[in-house]
């Protein structure tokens, strides 16, 4: 069973008019049970302040998933990104989603945040990073990326 973490962008994404049809496969395949969803506490403040609608989005990701507690080793690993320059200072929240998934063991992150996680040079360095520390790479795809990944599983099972 995969384990995928949500960022703020990829749980209100099933509101948005432009990535709602391509997120809906990955949030009922958590719904379902396929995949485990992670929810860190940087996701929860950030979707406490999301419309009413959103906040129950991620009430059904908290309910067939694991909620993360707070961790000082995650920012710890957020602060090492800091230092090596992976992100600015302003968007050290996304930073701090990276840790929290790093350190869960998530398979992949899913993200619409084409500036700062899903795009291929932050990845490398936040790899980079995670080497140095002793941690594994980090996955960070888009919701419909990362379904097409489900998709192609379950396919590969059936031809089994």
């Amino acid at each position: 069973m995969y384990r995928i973490y949500w960022d703020s962008s990829a749980v209100g994404g099933l509101h948005d008019d432009e990535f709602a049809e391509q997120s809906e496969a990955l949030f009922e395949a958590v719904k379902s049970g396929q995949v485990l969803g992670i929810v860190s506490p940087i996701l929860e403040a950030e979707i406490s302040l999301a419309p009413p609608e959103v906040q129950a989005t991620l009430s059904v990701i908290r309910r067939n998933g694991i909620v993360l507690a707070p961790s000082d080793a995650a920012t710890h690993l957020q602060e090492k990104y800091m230092e090596a320059a992976v992100l600015s200072p302003k968007w050290a929240d996304d930073a701090l989603h990276v840790a929290y998934a790093t350190l869960a063991d998530a398979d992949f992150i899913v993200s619409w945040n084409f500036k700062h996680l899903v795009n291929s040079d932050r990845i490398r360095n936040f790899n980079r990073v995670n080497r140095q520390q002793g941690l594994r790479d980090v996955v960070i795809l888009t919701p419909r990326d990362a379904a097409g990944i489900l998709r192609a599983d379950d396919e590969d099972r059936e031809e089994i």
